[in-house]
């Protein structure tokens, strides 16, 4: 469209309350543009029978350009009207009109504007095509061949049930036992009245699809006494065929004769007193017995069993009543027993009848096999899971409505031995146990249990240490031998770890601990001690190792030691851990400050006969130092200095 092109499109008010909404698409060509405008349905709220009237009109805007001038032949557009329930998605098409109309740009006709009004009528009940619309609010669409825009009015249209009158036209009384003929006819109530207002005749939405249900109820119109019976209406309203229902007795009855309606009407329905006249022929009363009954036994007395016998008849008002040899409700015995019932009614006439109730056992025991005690993480029942007694200790219980009359386990296919049928228990030793156990009631039902249970309550035996240490040996410092592992015997569950603790090779008395542990958690220990011995420290050669030794400060001191482990002497470097000094009081040797690391002119070195170390002494004048070696089992020499 070019920019002096003009654009216009208006959407009624909807009288003011319903909002209209409008979707564009392009135009059908570039050149020309038009707009379409609706009104709100005629009437906005209607009944299935009411005409309901769309109006609005096609408009055509000239442009500047001729290219943009209305049509000016006689043209013919369609407007096509669709309703869809409120909040739905889909639109059913209602109504179709066809208006022709013509554009002039003469000074007779418009020359800037030009609009047509258009209208069309569609009954709500039968639309095109004979739609079904049921009760509801509905949008209202408008499509057209003019352009493919549509408007939509939302919430336009209010579509209602129309109303009906039903009317009883069968008999009112009859003879008690015998067909009462039944008839109805449904009107439509706004039936007679104009176009706009009115159904067409004959009534065609009244029909089959909703019949007409006649039920007879007593005097209090609150209990159903016969029927209810159904019968199909015809498109004029009246019922077809010969619909009957045969009158219970002598008395006095309400008729209900309702017709529940269709998409189109609401319900109506009608109400009759109808007389039941005695009957001239007196007829037996009826037994109305139950079909042979099978109950589960619930104890060893049997079942308690309900039922139901009822009894009637064509005449008497209320019917007789019926009376057994067992009562609804007793116990009966497993077996198969008859009851016997009878009903006279008040003439005098008598009917017996009878129905067996068989009471069975069907059901088999159950049998549980359990134990109090408690299983170890590792599934075996063990020493420490144990009740206090020895051996697992297991319980088998049975239960039967009827009672169990034995009861037999075995263990591994063993017999476990004589048993109580209502419950037992016993105990089983070390070892796997694979039980089954069966119970069987007087029926010959059994119930089946089967376990599995692993038992190891004896802990492992013969726990020794495998290595070189010995119990009671002693050892230098650096010959101590390695720490030795563990080992134990368990026939049950098998022997599951063995680990051992305590081991050092440092100077002193050690104790180990071996702990053997078998699969099923049981424990058992066993204890090793020996003794690290530490070294001897021989020197220091030439120095007086207990007083006083004079050097001069600033210069080395040679400090000649030997270490022996036992009578073996020690020649690694190794051995020798640390060189220290501390200044000490000149008069009593006590430490005045830390321990330090001694600084040495020369490093430490083993040769003729021992090791040798240069000790630097501190360029301190008049002071006093004690000097310490240490060796790597801890062991230390030292020696007192006053430095000039």
């Amino acid at each position: 469209m070019r920019a002096h092109g003009i654009r216009r499109w208006t959407v009624a008010n909807l009288a003011g309350v319903l909002a209209a909404s409008l979707v564009l698409a392009a135009p059908v060509a570039a050149a020309q543009v038009y707009g379409v405008t609706q009104s709100s349905p005629t009437p906005t709220t209607i009944d299935y029978s009411d005409h309901v009237t769309f109006r609005g009109s096609y408009t055509c805007v000239n442009g500047v350009d001729p290219a943009d001038l209305c049509p000016t032949t006689t043209q013919s557009y369609t407007a096509t009207f669709a309703l869809r329930p409120v909040g739905g998605s889909d639109f059913t098409t209602v109504a179709t009109v066809t208006t022709s109309f013509r554009f002039t740009t003469s000074s007779s006709g418009c020359t800037s504007t030009c609009s047509v009004n258009f209208s069309v009528v569609w009954k709500a009940g039968r639309g095109a095509g004979s739609i079904s619309v049921p009760a509801g609010v509905f949008d209202v669409r408008m499509t057209t061949t003019l352009t493919p825009d549509a408007v939509v009015l939302d919430g336009g249209l209010t579509i209602d049930h129309e109303d009906t009158t039903t009317t009883y036209t069968g008999g009112l009384a009859g003879e008690a036992g015998a067909p009462l003929a039944l008839a109805a006819t449904v009107a439509d109530e706004d039936l007679g009245m104009f176009a706009g207002t009115s159904l067409y005749l004959p009534d065609i939405n009244i029909g089959a699809s909703s019949p007409v249900s006649f039920a007879l109820y007593d005097a209090t119109n609150t209990t159903l006494v016969a029927g209810p019976v159904t019968a199909f209406v015809g498109g004029g309203g009246t019922t077809m065929g010969t619909p009957s229902l045969t009158m219970p007795g002598a008395g006095t009855y309400q008729l209900r004769t309702p017709y529940p309606g269709n998409d189109y009407y609401r319900g109506s329905s009608d109400l009759n007193t109808v007389t039941g006249n005695p009957s001239t022929v007196n007829t037996p009363p009826t037994l109305d017995l139950p079909d042979p009954i099978t109950a589960e036994a619930t104890s060893p007395a049997g079942a308690p069993v309900s039922f139901s016998v009822a009894a009637t008849d064509a005449e008497d008002d209320p019917d007789p009543t019926a009376a057994c040899d067992h009562a609804s409700g007793s116990t009966f015995a497993l077996g198969t027993t008859t009851v016997t019932c009878s009903v006279t009614d008040a003439d005098g006439s008598t009917t017996n009848g009878s129905f067996t109730v068989t009471v069975v056992d069907t059901t088999a025991p159950s049998v549980t096999i359990s134990t109090t005690e408690t299983a170890g993480s590792s599934g075996w029942f063990n020493l420490a899971s144990n009740d206090g007694l020895p051996g697992l200790t297991v319980d088998v219980s049975t239960a039967d409505l009827v009672g169990a009359t034995a009861l037999t386990c075995t263990d591994g296919g063993v017999d476990v031995g004589s048993l109580d049928p209502g419950g037992d228990s016993f105990v089983l030793g070390d070892g796997q146990h694979a039980l089954e156990c069966t119970a069987f009631d007087g029926a010959g039902n059994a119930g089946f249990d089967a376990v599995s249970f692993d038992v190891d309550q004896a802990p492992p035996s013969a726990v020794a240490f495998v290595g070189d240490l010995l119990d009671g040996g002693a050892y230098d410092f650096w010959f101590v031998p390695a720490a030795p592992s563990c080992t134990a015997d368990d026939a049950v569950s098998g022997l599951a770890t063995c680990l051992v603790s305590g081991y050092s090779d440092a100077v002193g008395t050690h104790a180990l601990g071996a702990t053997a542990t078998d699969v099923a958690g049981n424990e058992a220990t066993a204890t090793l001690s020996y003794t690290v011995l530490p070294w001897t420290l021989v020197g220091f050669d030439g120095l007086d190792m207990s007083g006083w030794n004079t050097a001069k400060g600033g210069t080395p001191v040679q400090l000649r030691f030997e270490v022996l482990a036992g009578t073996v002497e020690i020649t690694s470097v190794d051995a020798v851990v640390g060189l220290l000094q501390a200044q000490v009081g000149c008069g009593d040797g006590l430490a005045l400050t830390a321990v330090t690391t001694a600084s040495s002119r020369s490093p430490l070195r083993h040769g003729g006969g021992g090791f040798a170390w240069s000790w630097l002494a501190p360029r301190q004048p008049d002071t006093c130092w004690q000097v310490t070696v240490v060796t790597a089992d801890g062991s230390s020499l030292a020696a007192l200095f006053r430095l000039r």
